[in-house]
């Protein structure tokens, strides 16, 4: 519906016609401050949407004109800092709604509600290459990379499952190709309960970093992901074997420097006192630390020096272990690793 002036200058209802009105009028008033007619107020005026988002939240939001295509209580961060400023593709917007460099995330950070599919877009005509998005996010995700700039890495290596498992489904029911490499693990929108909006399985842990590996990293699992012999070896707090309620803090001294060890709390939060994880020994986005491009596409066969690991492991005082384990390693090993007599 749309107001309309009567001769005697009374206001009055009349049904909101496309084709004398035009669709601009049904989200802009022509003259004047007025709320539009065709478009509900917020539920609760008195409390402002995140800066930026007003506008769609007007329509999009339960028991409004588009409550079929809402965000759910879970979704990607709005109303709150980006950090840096990433350019007219990816605006930030002040308290007004309106463009502000060094402003907040809001609905239109991502999306454009004039255009469904972005300019110079992939052609695919799934959710993440359409849905009113400035920039697509099928493929290599365009999208999300500018603000994720250190996940990046993670396209073409064996967490991209497009080289490993392109007909694996996240929650969503969307293979890679459909969601983009970000999509196939992460919910932008209506992300089930846990951490880092995860859009896939879990599997057992103690962590909620760990039950997210063993999702995929677990026997008899459909992505083809390795699934380690022995995890609860090391004290990763697997059921099994090791000492699985062993506190650790980040204060250990080594000597090769500050540890690049992380250690979480039961959340899978990072925390300065807590619990080995997967994510402990390994950053799931990069696949050989301290590499700043992708990887080559295809599977690959991991060694020390790779497979995911937070840290580079070369020479033997400097090697991963040694990040827990310090001077003592060199003769830990000799000691242990060598055959009698030699």
């Amino acid at each position: 519906m749309i107001r309309a002036s009567s001769r005697r200058g009374r206001s009055s209802l009349r049904a909101f016609d496309p084709q004398r009105h035009g669709v601009c009028v049904f989200c802009h008033a022509v003259h004047g401050p007025q709320p539009l007619a065709g478009a509900p107020a917020p539920a609760n005026p008195a409390v402002r949407p995140p800066p930026g988002s007003d506008p769609c939240e007007i329509c999009h939001a339960p028991g409004k004109i588009a409550a079929k295509a809402t965000v759910g209580e879970r979704g990607h961060p709005v109303g709150v800092s980006g950090g840096q400023d990433y350019g007219p593709d990816l605006p930030l917007y002040g308290i007004g709604g309106r463009r502000q460099p060094g402003g907040r995330i809001a609905c239109a950070t991502c999306h454009d509600p004039h255009r469904y599919e972005p300019a110079g877009g992939s052609g695919g005509t799934s959710k993440a290459a359409t849905s009113f998005l400035r920039m697509s996010a099928d493929g290599f995700a365009p999208l999300c990379f500018p603000c994720h700039a250190e996940k990046s890495m993670v396209v073409g290596t064996d967490h991209d499952l497009r080289v490993t498992a392109p007909a694996a489904k996240n929650r969503a029911g969307r293979n890679t190709e459909a969601s983009g490499v970000c999509g196939s693990c992460h919910a932008v929108h209506n992300a089930p309960p846990g951490m880092a909006l995860w859009n896939r399985g879990w599997g057992a842990g103690r962590d909620e970093r760990s039950r997210a590996c063993t999702g995929c990293h677990s026997p008899g699992n459909d992505q083809g992901a390795r699934v380690p012999p022995r995890a609860e070896a090391h004290l990763v707090n697997f059921p099994g074997k090791g000492l699985l309620s062993r506190l650790f803090t980040i204060g250990r001294s080594t000597g090769v420097g500050a540890s690049n060890i992380a250690i979480f709390d039961d959340d899978g939060n990072q925390a300065d006192q807590g619990y080995l994880s997967c994510a402990s020994c390994h950053d799931v986005h990069r696949w050989e630390t301290d590499v700043t491009s992708s990887g080559p596409g295809s599977p690959l066969e991991g060694d020390l020096t790779n497979s995911f690991l937070r840290v580079r492991s070369t020479a033997l005082d400097r090697t991963f272990c040694a990040e827990c384990h310090g001077e003592s390693l060199v003769e830990r090993y000799r000691t242990y690793h060598f055959p009698e007599g030699k």
